[in-house]
């Protein structure tokens, strides 16, 4: 994939970050929302008063697609920022494995890291009076991780100047495997008790993790292929010598 202007590039990974907010949304639509109703019963089976619908299972429902379709425009447009800034940043001389690994790096502190953390939970986990602790602690994690993570490739590319890209790249991994470690001891965990089913819980953990990666998977996929389409057609369009 050539070098080309931010402007092309960010148009490119939003085109990208669509179509994974929208793949993810189907997914989710399917594979989630009927544990989230499993746990919308069990919680008002449990709950001491009746439980008051602000927004409607149709709306919710709705607000599903529209929320990860915003979700990939953002998400797209921060990692075309990432590749512009920190892409020249990355031990190769190739354009497309410098984009994947910018997606590793971004699922890795915005994704994954995060989720380990804090794995999402179904509806009727989690306190009204400890939301905003919660909040405070995720929005802390992601930027512990997303911190750790930046300074780990500009290390890392220091370190690719004096050794080989391999073992700048080995050391790179194991020293923010060791950021990740402390930070993950160090940050609090969540206050809440659980008091769904474990299955269940388990359950949905391990089909939002699903939906993670998928979403930066197929974005960074999506985005490679747009370039190297790109690139094949200019490459193309340059008249060969006779």
């Amino acid at each position: 994939m050539a070098e080309i202007s931010f402007g092309k590039l960010l148009i490119r990974a939003i085109v990208a970050g669509l179509i994974a907010g929208a793949a993810v949304a189907t997914y989710h639509f399917f594979a989630t929302e009927p544990l989230i109703e499993h746990a919308i019963a069990i919680e008002e089976g449990i709950a001491p008063t009746p439980h008051v619908e602000v927004v409607s299972r149709d709306v919710q429902r709705i607000g599903l697609f529209v929320g990860f379709l915003i979700y990939g425009a953002t998400w797209s447009a921060l990692y075309a920022v990432a590749i512009q800034l920190l892409g020249r940043l990355i031990w190769t001389t190739s354009a497309t494995r410098r984009a994947l690994v910018i997606a590793l790096a971004g699922y890795w502190a915005v994704a994954l890291f995060p989720f380990l953390k804090f794995p999402a939970n179904p509806p009727g986990v989690g306190e009204d009076a400890t939301i905003g602790y919660r909040q405070l602690l995720y929005v802390a994690t992601l930027a512990v991780s997303v911190t750790g993570t930046v300074a780990t490739i500009v290390m890392g590319s220091y370190a690719s100047k004096r050794w080989n890209g391999w073992i700048a790249s080995g050391a790179a991994v194991l020293l923010l495997a060791a950021y990740s470690g402390i930070a993950f001891l160090v940050i609090p965990a969540s206050p809440d008790p659980i008091r769904l089913p474990t299955l269940l819980v388990s359950d949905f953990r391990l089909r939002s993790f699903v939906g993670l990666t998928l979403f930066w998977g197929v974005m960074a996929a999506v985005f490679c292929v747009l370039g190297m389409r790109a690139t094949t057609r200019r490459a193309a369009s340059i008249p060969q010598a006779t």
